[in-house]
Parts: structure tokens; sequence; C-alpha cells
């Protein structure tokens, strides 16, 4: 596996349908699952969604900041045949809509997986904030195998910080934790931000302010992806 594109070119955007020995959930929800005849272990992969982000009036000192990235969680799972799996996919921040003025985003809800009275877990990015000097803080995962931060997005620093964009962070994932958004500074009219970064899961809500105005945000997504080994006899 040479990288997160290659994982999900060949993995369409199913919802708890079998491929592959696995199952995804890219939609917000709650859902359950029932471990299969001759399944005794899962492989648990879980990303809190991105923040949404905010957005600045035109005139003011504010800027328009990215939404931070969800965390990510793995584990390793040792089940039996007919164990009930819950699931929660936690949904995308919402962005501040078109004509707001100082105006933050959402935050990105969390995603957990919990059998038998154990949960695995990753909670979701904090919504992106109009005020320059405030950090964005990514979500966390935690209770699994292998746990990442997801990207914060940073204070903005400049002299002149007027209708600044800022991109979104990124969501952590197996190779790390995320990457925060892009900072723009010393800026003194209104500029466009970036769009958060994918990861494995969900990421920064994007945003930009054209014209002096601001204009649509994305909300970004989570994701679980669970899946089977398969034994024909127990071990």
């Amino acid at each position: 596996m040479g990288n997160v594109s290659q994982f999900l070119a060949d993995r369409p955007a199913v919802v708890g349908r079998v491929l592959a020995n696995r199952r995804m959930w890219l939609r917000a929800g709650n859902y359950t699952f029932t471990v299969p005849a001759n399944v005794y272990e899962l492989w648990v992969y879980v990303w809190g969604a991105g923040g949404g982000g905010a957005t600045s009036n035109n005139g003011g000192a504010g800027c328009a900041r990215g939404g931070a990235g969800g965390g990510y969680s793995f584990k390793r799972w040792a089940v039996q045949p007919g164990d009930t799996v819950t699931i929660t996919v936690g949904a995308g921040g919402v962005g501040a809509g078109p004509g707001s003025a100082m105006v933050n985003g959402t935050n990105g809800g969390t995603t957990s997986v919990t059998i038998n009275g154990v949960t695995v877990q990753a909670t979701g990015g904090e919504g992106g904030k109009h005020t320059p000097a405030a950090t964005v803080v990514g979500g966390v995962g935690s209770g699994g195998d292998v746990n990442r931060s997801g990207g914060s997005t940073t204070a903005m620093l400049g002299t002149s910080l007027i209708n600044c964009g800022q991109g979104g962070a990124s969501s952590g994932s197996p190779f790390g934790n995320g990457f925060p958004g892009a900072n723009l500074a010393n800026l003194n009219s209104s500029v466009t931000g970036g769009l958060g970064g994918a990861g494995w899961g969900g990421s920064g809500g994007d945003l930009w302010n054209t014209g002096g105005r601001t204009g649509r945000l994305r909300p970004a997504g989570a994701a679980l992806m669970v899946r089977h080994r398969s034994c024909p006899t127990r071990l």
C-alpha cells in the first residue's frame, strides 16, 4: 500500500456493504453490524469529522479560519461470531454560510465503535474561528492500538490581517498526525482559503472570501471501515 490515494482508489465509498471482506460507513448516523460466522478478528479504522470553516466580513479585522481535521484510531479486535458492533459516524462541521459576518464554523462529530462494552473513537476537529489569534484544535483518536490527532490551524500572525482566508487542516491517518491549514498573513484584501486535506476520511472545512464577501463552505465528512479476518476453523 503506497499511499492514501491508492488505498481509496480501489475501494468505492460504499456504506455498510461487504467489499473484499470490508465494510465502510461514510455517512453520518448510527449503525449496527453483526459479526459473521467464522470471523474472529476485526480491524477497525475510525476517523472523526472535520470542522466547518468560519467567515469574516468585508472591511473588518477578522480572518476566516479553516476548520481543524478529525482524529484517527485503529484497533485489531478479537471477536466472536454473532457479536454486535455498535457504530456512530460523526457529521462534518457546518461552515458559516454566505453573507454571514464574523461567524465561527461548528465542530466536527465524533466517530466511534463499541464491541462488548469497549469503545474506540476519534473526535471531530474544532470549527474554524473568525479571530486571527485563536488556535483551532484538531480531533484526537483514543482506545485504539494506533491513535492520531487531526491537524490544527494555528494563530495567524502578521501586521495586516484584514479579510484573510485560511485553509482547512487535514485529518489524522495511519501515516501520522494531520497537517495544519495554510496560514496567510500580511494581506490587506480579500483572499481565498484553500481546501482541507483529505487524509483517510474527514478533512478540515474549506472557505473563501471573494470580492469582499463571504463565499460558500463545504462541510467535511467522517468515515469508518471494518475489515474482517475469516478463519475456517477457530484457532
